[in-house]
């Protein structure tokens, strides 16, 4: 629901006070949120660098190629891949030019839906450090959904899903 995909069937999602249904759940994804979606979400026939372009240009954002080049860097991917077809890269690289797309847009909300998951163990240390200093430094909203307990461990609050109810752990 926060990610706006998907409207509920009873109750309202609010965003600063306002009901992102009467916002209109495509002008929200555009505007409000980034998600990093478990199965990545990348167009196939494009680079790297033209998923995160697209992203920001669909969202109205500059495209800086610095800061693009800058975001690949943080995650690991060397400069040599940007401009590789996307299938041409491992999935725990087409994990990270997924990572790369939703930081690139600056929202103030990201979420994260598995997004270590296929990522090697040090590799997803990186990625929930660069997760909390966004948090921490850009004063943004992270919310990562993870089966990983190593990674839950390294969040400020923790809620488990059971039984269609949340609780905090």
């Amino acid at each position: 629901m926060l990610a706006g995909l998907d409207s509920p069937k009873a109750g309202k999602v609010y965003l600063d006070y306002k009901d992102i249904n009467k916002l209109g759940l495509s002008n929200y994804r555009k505007n409000a949120v980034s998600t990093i979606f478990q199965a990545y979400n990348l167009m196939t026939y494009m680079t790297a660098r033209q998923n995160v372009q697209t992203a920001l240009e669909i969202t109205n954002t500059t495209v800086d190629n610095a800061k693009i080049e800058e975001l690949f860097d943080l995650v690991g991917i060397p400069k040599e891949m940007i401009d590789k077809p996307v299938l041409q890269l491992s999935g725990s690289q087409q994990q990270r030019v997924a990572i790369v797309r939703a930081l690139a847009t600056n929202h103030d909300i990201i979420i994260a839906d598995e997004s270590t998951g296929n990522l090697d163990e040090e590799t997803t240390q990186d990625i929930v450090n660069i997760f909390k200093d966004i948090a921490r430094q850009q004063n943004k909203t992270v919310i990562i959904v993870t089966h990983e307990t190593a990674v839950a461990k390294e969040t400020d609050v923790v809620f488990e899903l059971k039984k269609k109810h949340f609780t905090q752990l």
